[in-house]
């Protein structure tokens, strides 16, 4: 929704707040919850300006509305950079630059319940392409990290890209996507691999494929290269604001470790989660932290992961596993990804019956219509009799030890 006013209606539920009380260091401070999951970066600003205790709530407040939320950061603008001892000593120039960007960001804080217009750039955790939206962080005084950053140390894809842009990487992949195509359909030839001298297209089919390889395992917008250097760039005990996969969040560092604020409305009362540890490239967390940096274990929300949990994912139990699943998930538990070996034919303890054997067996089983009463009774006698039934398997012969062989499925349930 798109907010041109003060005044405009705020009754959506998706434009309320939850307030959530916890202790921050040994300090009362309210957090914002999300009820509808989506970028807002206000939240994450309004979040970190909580904890900094630079803007209070009243402590009788539950909820708080957007609008409300918007006017109590205005405010806090206003107070912050308003004309005193500090700006005194400055030049008319940076009193009036210092003005016009309150201006421009008053005029964006309206939008941002939506998101935000963030182009990264690959080189670093703290680079991004400049735009008067990001003047917000600066305004704030809010760092804006992310972690979508290329290893310095990778000779073929940092020379690429560790320059670029989001934006400038994507007219880089519509280039290569338009030579590929004209190769696949014959209308480019490309000259042997061994050819001396590379040409544009063979360049740009090249350099194509390092890129999207690289964005393959990067995707989600977090490689370990930029996990590592947002925590090298990150003080102990500061607070950031952390954008990845168009979501925005606060990231804390306490004691080395890196832990997002939990403001997914599912950590209301009476959720102990805090925080969760930001310690993972592949958008999972090692655990769930309560406001005193104390794993949340059993007992808490969400449970910390186990064994049983994992295979219960594995197994598809939201999208309808049936019971092939599950044994098919049993057997790759027990016995990995080779599966359970083959079990040995038991010995029948005679040879294979002859083709004469096997017919004259057939013909006793398969008697022809006779007019005589008894004779259907006595076919069935002599199948009976002398017909070896192939489908009955003969029960195994004891182990060595005297136990009875277990079944592959029993040794599985135990």
């Amino acid at each position: 929704l798109k907010f041109g006013s003060m005044g405009e209606d705020v009754s959506s539920s998706q434009n309320v707040y939850r307030i959530k009380r916890v202790d921050f260091l040994g300090s009362r401070r309210a957090v914002l919850l999300q009820s509808k999951n989506g970028p807002c970066p206000l939240l994450a600003i309004a979040n970190v300006l909580l904890l900094r205790n630079e803007i209070q709530l009243n402590p009788d407040l539950s909820t708080i509305a957007f609008q409300n939320l918007i006017q109590m950061v205005i405010n806090h603008i206003l107070d912050k950079d308003a004309p005193g001892e500090s700006t005194r000593d400055q030049s008319a120039e940076i009193v009036a630059a210092l003005r016009q960007n309150i201006h421009e960001v008053l005029d964006i804080l309206p939008k941002l319940n939506e998101g935000l217009d963030v182009n990264v750039k690959f080189g670093g955790p703290d680079a991004f392409e400049y735009t008067k939206e990001l003047a917000v962080f600066d305004l704030f005084d809010v760092p804006l990290l992310h972690g979508w950053v290329v290893d310095p140390q990778d000779r073929d894809v940092y020379p690429l890209i560790g320059h670029l842009s989001y934006n400038q990487l994507m007219e880089l992949l519509i280039d290569f996507e338009e030579a590929q195509s004209k190769v696949l359909s014959g209308e480019l030839i490309l000259p042997d691999a061994g050819a001396e001298n590379e040409t544009e297209e063979q360049a740009k089919i090249r350099q194509g494929m390092l890129v999207k390889e690289w964005l393959d395992r990067t995707a989600s917008q977090l490689s370990y290269d930029g996990l590592v250097q947002v925590q090298a760039v990150m003080r102990e005990r500061q607070l950031c604001v952390f954008f990845r996969n168009n979501h925005f969040n606060a990231l804390f560092k306490k004691d080395g470790d890196l832990f997002l604020l939990a403001t997914d409305i599912a950590f209301d009362y009476p959720s102990p989660v805090v925080w969760e540890k930001f310690d993972e490239v592949d958008g999972n967390t090692s655990g769930y932290f309560n406001s005193g940096f104390a794993e949340v274990r059993d007992g808490g929300d969400p449970p910390a992961r186990s064994d049983s949990a994992m295979a219960r994912a594995l197994q598809g139990e939201m999208h309808g596993a049936t019971e092939d699943d599950d044994y098919r998930l049993a057997m790759q538990l027990q016995y990995g990804d080779a599966g359970p070996p083959a079990p040995k034919a038991p010995p029948t303890g005679r040879p294979d019956p002859t083709p004469a054997e096997a017919a004259a067996a057939a013909k006793v089983a398969n008697p022809k219509p006779s007019s005589s009463k008894s004779a259907p009774k006595a076919a069935v006698a002599a199948a009976v009799t002398s017909t070896p039934a192939p489908k009955a398997a003969p029960k195994a012969p004891p182990a060595e030890d005297g136990s009875k062989k277990k079944s592959a499925k029993s040794c599985i349930v135990q």
